[in-house]
């Protein structure tokens, strides 16, 4: 499935190692991911701010569901579940 493909080469690209350059890349990246594959929704680590959410929302100007991780373990579990069962069951 494209959308798992594209969140775990997000993840894995610039998501999992935060530095202060990934920032300003990342308006980029999601541009043209979504340009490309026209993804529905990004679903960012929680070192992103309100800030962040909102400009990369902009940038893609306003069709991709923007979202930051920050459930609580329960949560966590049943999305993982979830993702697991979309994405990478099919």
């Amino acid at each position: 499935d494209g959308n798992g493909r594209i969140t775990r080469a997000l993840t894995d690209r610039v998501l999992s190692k935060l530095e202060q350059s990934y920032f300003s890349k990342i308006y980029t990246i999601s541009k043209s991911i979504y340009e490309k594959e026209k993804i529905d929704a990004i679903m960012l680590c929680p070192g992103f701010t309100h800030r962040d959410v909102a400009e990369i929302f902009q940038a893609l100007e306003g069709k991709v569901s923007v979202n930051v991780a920050r459930g609580d373990g329960p949560s966590n579990k049943i999305s993982q579940t979830v993702i697991q069962r979309e994405y990478f069951n099919k």
